[in-house]
């Protein structure tokens, strides 16, 4: 086939493959409903978990509204209400994902002074409310499932009372993960804005599936017409590794000795209904062959054109595209590796990987711009036959510095899960800060025995960094250690590393120390740092005062779209 045959045959097949995408896309239809308020006859409408969930005063009753008799106290109590039908979250083994949209408004008035415990915006796989989740539980989980990865189930709770260490105060919201403990927490006084004050609070939740971020705002009805907003707070959170394909969405609610209502007066929803919708699977065998016929066509018709132009002494140079493109991977001669692995020497062997044996070498001549990892993690590390230990595994590193750059920005997040800095979570950017939290993760692992989201133990929070920063505010740091050492270490190094391993994972990238200052407190040059009793909460951008973090979670397009 000439290439003219070619031109004029491949429009036709393009014209078919897109047809096909078309077809392929159909329309994504979703679930929606609307209560402007709620009467008695909803009550069909709604799963109501036990007798203290109810609709009563054009409201649903999260927990008790009443306490006539002994017979129904307002202390102690839990409730959960869902709406009676699923949506489906995810489908396709996660790679169609639901957005969703919601609306309510609240009121929790306290009973007691002070008033408790919360209230929760819930999605879960369980319409059935866990026995013993009164208190601190919010309805949520009791002492038994806390952090347990089959509860499935993630809460945005609106907090009235602080009731362990590792709440921020009495006035906040929080995300929680199969769990009562928030790996988020955001306080609210700071925008007077108070979720226990018997005043009516609106709330808009939303979740982006594509970018997997989950934000909330809320406005306080201070007097008629008039609210106070908070700014939009923002957190990242991957719903479908933590929930399965069809969940309920609805609120659950708790008391303890101290007492609220907990009312929700209207509440509206809206997610995407992805039961019809796109074929995926078509769509990406479809682009797989589209992506790579236009690549095709273009180069041929690139080099049909320059022949007619030129005859047929042009050649494309692909070698030397790559080598004049600043992004293009650097090449290096066999030779120069030979002599940089010493004739590749059996002592510099440093194990075997994925793509075959590794060695340590040293060039001679470049540029020391710096690497980052972006995936440091136990299983990375070699240990040669003296027991030196060695990082590999360099397929995901990036360059940086060049043209004045310090971070390397993805649209995909690279590395393993455990390991991951909260801002790059957030951001997109690796920077050397991420490679450093990765390394505090990795120096836990190793001290503690377990990996970053061991959850066999049901006492143990998920997530090793918040794990061990709660033993450490009840000055119980040692309990961490590898319990197959049988205390046969040294208390004081251990109790060294692991405070290190902390601060390398500290939620402000800006107060994490740099791997020179690690160095030294591992080599006794420099004392073990300095922490913070409770772990702080995460924050983007980083401000140095809190009284200039007003617009921090601000999502606007704007300025996540630019210096994020």
């Amino acid at each position: 086939m000439s290439l003219n045959q070619f031109s004029l045959l491949s429009p036709s097949l393009i014209a078919f493959i897109v047809f096909m995408l078309l077809s392929a896309a159909t329309q994504v239809s979703s679930l929606h409903f609307n209560y402007d308020k709620f009467h008695t006859d909803n009550i069909t409408d709604f799963l109501l978990a036990n007798n203290d969930s109810n609709i009563h005063k054009e409201a649903l009753q999260i927990t008790l509204d009443t306490s006539n008799d002994d017979k129904y106290p307002l202390a102690n109590s839990s409730g959960r209400i869902l709406y009676k039908e699923r949506f489906k979250l995810w489908r396709d083994n996660r790679s169609v994902v639901a957005s969703f949209n919601s609306t309510f408004k609240l009121n929790i008035s306290p009973e007691s002074e002070p008033g408790g415990e919360g209230l929760a915006f819930i999605i879960t796989s369980n319409e059935t409310l866990p026995s013993n989740s009164y208190g601190q539980w919010l309805g949520i989980v009791n002492e038994q499932t806390n952090g347990s990865s089959q509860n499935q189930i993630v809460a945005i709770e609106f907090d009235t009372r602080k009731s362990y260490s590792e709440d921020v105060d009495s006035n906040h919201v929080g995300l929680d993960v199969n769990s009562a403990y928030s790996i988020f927490q955001y306080p609210l006084d700071e925008w007077n804005v108070s979720i226990s004050s018997g005043k009516d609070v609106i709330v808009n939740v939303k979740y982006d599936a594509p970018s997997k971020n989950m934000s909330i705002d809320l406005s306080m009805v201070v007097n008629e017409g008039i609210t106070n907003s908070t700014p939009v707070i923002t957190m990242p959170v991957d719903l479908s590794r933590y929930l399965p394909e069809d969940v309920y969405v609805g609120f659950s609610g708790a008391t303890g000795i101290q007492t609220q209502l907990n009312c929700v007066l209207s509440w509206t929803f809206t997610g995407e209904n992805i039961e019809k919708g796109m074929n995926m699977k078509l769509i990406w065998i479809l682009l797989g062959i589209l992506v790579p016929m236009l690549f095709c066509v273009g180069l041929t018709s690139c080099l049909w054109w320059r022949r007619s132009r030129q005859g047929d002494h042009v050649r494309v140079d692909l070698e030397s595209i790559l080598s004049n493109s600043s992004k293009g991977p650097h090449k290096f001669h066999f030779k120069e590796l030979k002599s940089a692995t010493g004739n590749f020497s059996s002592k510099n062997k440093l194990g075997r990987g994925g793509f075959g044996t590794v060695y340590k070498g040293f060039l001679k001549e470049v540029n020391e711009e710096r690497v980052l990892h972006r995936d440091v993690k136990a299983s990375n590390v070699m240990i040669d036959s003296e027991y030196n230990a060695r990082l590999g595994d360099f397929g995901l590193a990036r360059t940086i510095q060049h043209d004045g750059k310090t971070h390397h920005s993805t649209n995909m997040i690279a590395g393993t899960p455990g390991y991951i800095a909260p801002e790059y979570f957030l951001t997109g950017r690796a920077s050397v800060e991420t490679d450093v939290y990765g390394f505090g993760v990795f120096a836990m692992e190793v001290a503690c025995g377990r990996t970053p989201n061991n959850n066999n133990d049901n006492n143990i929070n998920s997530n090793m960094v918040d794990w061990l920063w709660g033993l450490y505010g009840r000055q119980r740091i040692l309990d961490a250690v590898d319990p197959q050492l049988h205390g046969e270490y040294d208390k004081d190094q251990m109790e060294c590393v692991l405070k290190l391993g902390l601060a390398c994972c500290h939620p402000n990238p800006n107060e994490r120390p740099n791997m020179r200052v690690v160095l030294q407190v591992l080599t006794g040059e420099s004392p073990p740092p300095v922490l913070p009793t409770e772990k702080p909460s995460f924050m983007w951008p980083v401000v140095t005062n809190f009284s200039e973090s007003f617009s921090i979670y601000n999502i606007e397009k704007s300025s996540s779209n630019g210096s994020s």
